[in-house]
């Protein structure tokens, strides 16, 4: 089991309000160097596109080529989205999301949040303690918040797995009339991250595809 990144974005609960990213953090050193910038890219396009075509509040996942992109929305427009490979238990992601957005309102004020533009406006800096944390999800001890809590065994509880709608492919997302280049291309906004993805041979690949993770066997020689 894989878990690449976690983000956080804000959405305006208004009827097609702006989306925006709040905070960000990756591990893709499974990915060859030369795919790592366009893997991000490609994530954080489809975690954006996942909160902008899902309703307030929801939890949704997206399957597309062996990945899953998971995206827990709050009634507030805190949303929380991560990315992992298939293995990877969808509750479980959702669990750690209702976690992190929890950990994120604790430490910055609402108030503020109106006055974040980017990863770097941001002061949180709690995701890379998930991210490493929750690469093994049975591992409740790696898991222990400060003062012994595990607070992700409430939320998990409180989640109920039937409620988390399911997108089996990226043109579950695309509204009529549109195409999944439209979606990607023709949307300014749906590319937070930089430019185009890069496919498995370097060069520029299908709008939402992401590349291949390297062979471990591999790792000698990145």
């Amino acid at each position: 089991m894989k878990l690449y990144g976690i983000m956080v974005f804000h959405r305006e609960t208004t009827v097609g309000g702006r989306v925006k990213i709040m905070k960000w953090t990756f591990d893709l050193s499974s990915f060859w160097l030369i795919h790592r910038v366009g893997a991000q890219d490609t994530m954080g396009s489809l975690g954006q596109l996942l909160v902008e075509r899902n309703r307030v509040p929801s939890m949704s996942t997206l399957q597309d080529e062996g990945y899953l992109t998971h995206a827990f929305i709050r009634v507030d427009g805190l949303c929380g989205v991560c990315v992992t490979d298939a293995e990877y238990p969808k509750l479980t992601a959702h669990s750690m999301l209702a976690t992190v957005l929890d950990d994120f309102t604790k430490k910055v004020d609402p108030t503020r949040w109106g006055l974040i533009n980017g990863s770097e406006d941001c002061v949180y800096d709690g995701l890379r303690e998930y991210l490493k944390n929750w690469q093994s999800p049975d591992n409740k001890t790696a898991r222990l918040l400060p003062g012994g809590m595990d607070e992700s065994d409430h939320f998990q509880a409180a989640i109920d797995e039937s409620r988390i709608v399911f997108h089996h492919s990226l043109e579950s997302l695309v509204e009529p009339g549109e195409t999944v280049d439209d979606m990607f291309w023709r949307n300014p906004k749906s590319v937070p991250f930089g430019e185009a993805p890069i496919g498995d041979d370097g060069a520029l690949g299908k709008p939402g595809r992401l590349p291949k993770p390297r062979p471990e066997c591999a790792d000698m020689l990145d």
